[in-house]
């Protein structure tokens, strides 16, 4: 089974400094604005061309010396978040078969 490819949507704008930490996620079609931590910026920036929930998870353990089972947790929770706000899209034109089995989330459709 192929792992799915998440990507945030062109709707969501991000703006600032990744490696200042500074950066502040901008929903371009509703105007909310969200602050956004280091760690929600590593993954953001990732998000931008379009990452799998293995990669994001890797690079919070790299980057944080995370244990696996701990940032595919937090990685499952922040495409949660992301996906409530339809602010993801999935790449892979088989990947929604495989949605659920990857963050244990329901997709949520979005007209985009």
């Amino acid at each position: 089974m192929k792992a799915s490819t998440f990507r945030l949507r062109s709707h969501m704008i991000l703006e600032g400094d990744v490696d200042g930490e500074e950066l502040i996620l901008i929903d371009g079609h509703s105007g909310a604005m969200c602050a956004c931590n280091s760690t929600a910026a590593v993954l953001l920036e990732r998000l931008r061309e379009g990452a799998r929930c293995d990669e994001l998870a890797a690079d919070l353990c790299e980057r944080y010396g995370l244990e696996t089972d701990v940032a595919r947790r937090d990685v499952r929770d922040f495409l949660d978040g992301l996906s409530a706000l339809a602010g993801i899209e999935i790449l892979d034109a088989s990947a929604e078969s495989t949605f659920a089995a990857d963050t244990g989330l329901v997709p949520t459709r979005s007209a985009a």
